[in-house]
């Protein structure tokens, strides 16, 4: 890819020379959790940072940024600081490792941080499609090297017996829209979801994170059920945006609405802008993607940068990021227009 090419050929510029050039007001960067050992519900996912690994991050983050928080930006938000740009750092998806683990760090760190929820995953009462898929594929792959296909998968294959992990594979594509075939594949595979939430309990209970924001966290909105938005209608967009933002207001007090798109806001319309920040502004005071280091024509939509990447720590993602956007400005690619 283009922008892996442009990353390693600026890779052995400063990182201080990179944002003296780049001159970044604000980044935003985000982890889902914090964990020695890969949750199974996260494993077959995406990478899994450990505490040790965060620690080092932070204090890397610290030494170059001012790290502030959502509800002083919103408050500040023409301030720049000339000697260090800001820093708002958020978790997705509501995992438990966040207070457990990742809360004590930034709060012995005076780190303030954002945690954005999915309702229907608050006190372990569902989970994310995805991290089911993760919790299949963990229990196909433990199961030897060929698998007998469940009926539920086997319209879906030329053969009855296949390898676990192309069988795998094809679990890790199932999207938002197919989780009933999915539910059908967890009981035929006699995969416990239930007991899972139950005695693991993957996700924040009402009350942790009540604590959260009581410790000076911002708790903030991550849909409902985490849908992919390029996959779902405007309507659907709006009720999953509205509904997730009003639960938040009516059982986190005190909180600013601030939405972050769950998976990426790739898809999503002029229409649903539109509708957010020109028609039914106060509904969201601030909205967030995941496309890494994109200053956008508007303070209420931030790009924050994702911190899990195999085999690279917070310096060099960040950096990466910043010599990309760099790369782009110099031939006039840099851009990045959201319809107002």
């Amino acid at each position: 890819m283009l922008r892996d090419l442009i990353k390693t050929i600026a890779s052995p510029l400063p990182f201080g020379l990179s944002v003296r050039i780049v001159k970044p007001g604000l980044v935003a960067a985000f982890y889902h959790t914090i964990s020695h050992n890969a949750p199974a519900h996260i494993k077959h996912l995406y990478p899994t940072v450990s505490p040790e690994q965060f620690e080092k991050d932070l204090d890397f983050l610290a030494r170059h940024f001012e790290p502030t928080d959502v509800k002083d930006y919103l408050q500040n938000v023409s301030s720049k600081n000339k000697a260090k740009p800001k820093l708002l750092l958020s978790f997705d998806d509501g995992f438990s490792e966040v207070a457990h683990v990742a809360a004590p760090i930034l709060t012995a760190k005076g780190i303030p941080a954002t945690v954005f929820v999915n309702p229907s995953f608050i006190d372990n009462n569902d989970m994310l499609y995805r991290c089911k898929a993760s919790l299949l594929i963990d229990k196909i792959l433990s199961n030897g090297a060929m698998i007998e296909l469940p009926d539920g998968a086997k319209p879906y294959f030329d053969r009855p017996i296949i390898p676990s992990k192309k069988f795998a594979q094809w679990i890790g594509h199932l999207d938002y829209s197919q989780r009933e075939l999915l539910r059908k594949l967890t009981s035929e595979l006699k995969v416990d979801f239930e007991k899972y939430l139950r005695v693991s309990k993957p996700y924040l209970s009402r009350e942790e994170t009540l604590k959260l924001a009581n410790d000076g966290f911002t708790i903030g909105a991550h849909s409902m059920d985490h849908p992919n938005f390029a996959n779902i209608t405007l309507d659907e967009q709006i009720e999953q945006v509205e509904s997730s933002l009003q639960w938040v207001q009516d059982n986190i007090p005190n909180q600013p609405r601030i939405f972050a798109f769950p998976f990426s806001s790739d898809g999503v319309s002029a229409a649903f802008y539109k509708y957010f920040l020109k028609d039914n502004p106060k509904i969201c005071d601030l909205l967030m993607g995941t496309s890494g280091y994109k200053p956008t024509n508007t303070h209420k939509f931030i790009n924050r940068i994702p911190l899990e990447v195999i085999g690279r720590n917070a310096r060099q993602i960040i950096k990466g990021e910043l010599n990309y956007y760099l790369a782009k400005r110099i031939i006039n690619k840099h851009k990045v227009s959201i319809p107002l």
